[in-house]
């Protein structure tokens, strides 16, 4: 019986080709490290740890330790947590001064389309790997916007010469039926904006990514995308018909490079690491913490020895024991008095889970957070418990992310707003938007604290009714700020008109209503 993909499509998946390689060298090595740690990321790394520890391990040793340990994974532990609620665990606040309901309000396209629930995994992932894209359609069938997240791993992209984070081409590698051959193929999703072979002008098509050289580089666009679409024939542009990539580019940090994959690559080899140490301290626990007692001069029960299966090079006869067994040896014919000799355990259990506890901590020190921030759910040091990021440290990573994050929602903002309106989704405008994430709420202390921070601030000249309502809603603009100050204004001017008015009618002096 033939393997079916996700057994549902009734796609064969045994002859799903090998992926191929990337375009150049720099960009191969980048996605076979983003791609295993991508495999950590989903907790499918059993493998991976697994050729790990053989290569640090030899393989004796490791055929006494046992599987893997894959239950010890700090990477997502703190990927997960810096994650939840993150940005996303609460929709964000979306606003225009031009009317864009049928966009950004609840239940508008972005909602309708998943946006914020996909963008929870997006923060996940782009913590791990540095990169994280998400590709923005607009489907006119359906009336609604579709978003796909893209591992950076799929990804093979060219810069700007004078803006090096910039893309001006993206590939995307994807694995798709070419349903006249019943067959898997790889291909390349082409997107330049200045396609030199085509005479400069912007291009979006599909190329076979084959391991054959007499396949590889021929253009499958009809058969994938339903034609080529060069120059006019373009379909990703804004408003003013100027081309764009609509893909959405995510970064854990800014460092005016198009990749950030070596951001964690210490954290993913101190992970390997971490799994291997607990691993070992299963061992411990479970084979070497016990006594080990030497017999000489004795017979074993015939029937109840166990030999190596390696007789020839060690003639190595045990027993297996339970806990209140009773044995009878019997004294060897050659040999004189019997004795017996007690090993201590192999291996002390207390000291090898400290140093595996430690050991797993410092990886998340190396992320830059605070120790004190830092703390396991359990004291018991053999306990397992996964190290736990506190409050206080999960959003201040936060904060960390914000500037990031708002430069790419904006982005894919822009591009759903220009992609739904040239399929007549919505006429919403592709800039002018502001987003404010919900923060982790704070303590009491920590909110009693900041107000009197900006209390002093205002009453010291330092800081401007403007800035001190900016500092509370992040991500507001300035004219933003200026409207919803103005508007509260007016609010209570009316409400103090109003009161006014009713003491009139009362006839109460307008300087009691406020005893009243």
């Amino acid at each position: 019986m033939a393997l079916t993909l996700a057994g549902a499509t009734g796609r064969p998946i045994d002859t799903v080709p090998a992926r191929p390689p990337m375009p150049t060298l720099a960009d191969q090595n980048r996605a076979e490290l983003t791609s295993t740690r991508f495999e950590v990321l989903n907790e499918l790394w059993d493998d991976a740890l697994a050729e790990w520890m053989a290569e640090h391990v030899d393989q004796e040793r490791l055929a006494a330790w046992g599987p893997p340990d894959t239950s010890v994974n700090p990477l997502v532990d703190l990927c997960r947590q810096l994650s939840t609620p993150g940005l996303y665990g609460r929709r964000p606040t979306i606003s225009n001064r031009t009317p864009a309901d049928e966009l950004i309000a609840p239940g508008g396209l972005l909602d309708r389309a998943g946006l914020f629930v996909k963008l929870q995994q997006v923060q996940y992932f782009t913590i791990g790997l540095g990169d994280f894209l998400v590709r923005v359609d607009a489907l006119a069938d359906s009336q609604r916007l579709a978003y796909r997240l893209v591992a950076p791993h799929n990804v093979y992209a060219v810069s700007d010469d004078d803006l090096p984070d910039v893309p001006i081409e993206l590939w995307e590698l994807r694995l798709r039926w070419w349903a006249d051959r019943a067959q898997w193929v790889w291909t390349w999703d082409q997107i330049r904006l200045v396609d030199e072979e085509r005479g400069g002008e912007p291009s979006y098509r599909s190329i076979l990514a084959s391991s054959d050289p007499d396949e590889v580089g021929v253009d499958v666009s009809e058969v994938f995308l339903g034609g080529d679409f060069v120059g006019d024939a373009y379909p990703f542009r804004d408003s003013q018909g100027t081309p764009l990539i609509p893909y959405s580019w995510y970064r854990s940090q800014d460092a005016g490079l198009l990749w950030n994959h070596n951001q964690k690559r210490g954290a993913t080899r101190g992970t390997f690491n971490a799994a291997l140490n607990w691993t070992y301290a299963q061992h411990a626990a479970r084979d070497a913490s016990g006594s080990t007692i030497f017999a000489v001069g004795v017979e074993e029960p015939s029937l109840t020895t166990r030999r190596n299966a390696d007789q020839d090079r060690r003639a190595l006869r045990t027993l297996t024991l339970t806990p209140g067994a009773m044995v009878f040896l019997r004294a060897s014919q050659d040999a004189g008095q019997a004795h017996f000799f007690q090993a201590g355990p192999g291996a002390n259990l207390d000291s090898v889970a400290g140093y595996a506890s430690l050991y797993e901590q410092k990886q998340a020190v190396r992320w830059g957070l605070n120790p004190s921030d830092l703390s396991r759910l359990s004291s018991n040091p053999m306990s397992g418990a996964a190290l736990f990021v506190s409050t206080k440290g999960r959003r201040e990573y936060a904060r960390q992310l914000e500037p990031l994050a708002r430069r790419a929602d904006l982005e894919t903002i822009r591009i759903s707003a220009a992609l739904a309106s040239r399929q007549g989704l919505t006429q919403a405008p592709e800039r002018g938007y502001t987003i404010t994430y919900q923060e982790i709420p704070e303590s009491p202390p920590e909110q009693r604290e900041r107000r009197e921070q900006l209390s002093w601030e205002l009453s010291q000249g330092f800081l401007s009714p403007l800035e001190a309502y900016q500092s509370l809603h992040p991500g507001a603009s300035r004219a933003d700020a200026e409207a919803a100050m103005v508007e509260a204004e007016l609010d209570a001017r009316r409400i103090g008109q109003e009161v006014e008015r009713l003491a009139t009618a009362e006839g109460l002096p307008p300087e009691t209503t406020d005893d009243d």
